[in-house]
């Protein structure tokens, strides 16, 4: 990153109030055991190494994304930070499966027509 690397911006985001509670997933191309122990240690809560496949990215944030209550038709309000940011994060998921979705589609047309 230009301004911040994910290690300072982990360690800022920590140094916050709230910021002990927010998940933070490495994702990176420095897949070696120590890599991932640097990214423990700055207080990054998992790790996802590159190429970063969607199913992969997609069972990662449900681990740290709240179940979605089926029986109740309206998103329930939060009521403290940490509610406050799974709402937002599963509002993140929406998105980033969808994308997933489109780039699949894309990656097989692009397959599809250079076979042909």
């Amino acid at each position: 990153m230009p301004e911040l690397n994910g290690l300072d911006a982990t360690r800022q985001i920590r140094a916050l109030e709230n910021g002990a509670t927010v998940p933070i997933i490495a994702l990176t191309a420095n897949a070696f055991k120590a890599d991932q122990e640097r990214c423990t240690e700055a207080g990054m809560t998992d790790f996802l190494a590159k190429p970063v496949f969607p199913d992969a990215l997609h069972v990662m944030l449900k681990k740290y994304l709240p179940e979605k209550d089926s029986s109740t038709h309206a998103a329930p309000q939060p009521h403290d930070d940490e509610a406050a940011g799974k709402a937002g994060a599963q509002v993140l998921l929406k998105k980033l499966t969808h994308l997933a979705s489109c780039w699949a589609r894309e990656t097989s047309r692009q397959l599809t027509t250079s076979i042909i």
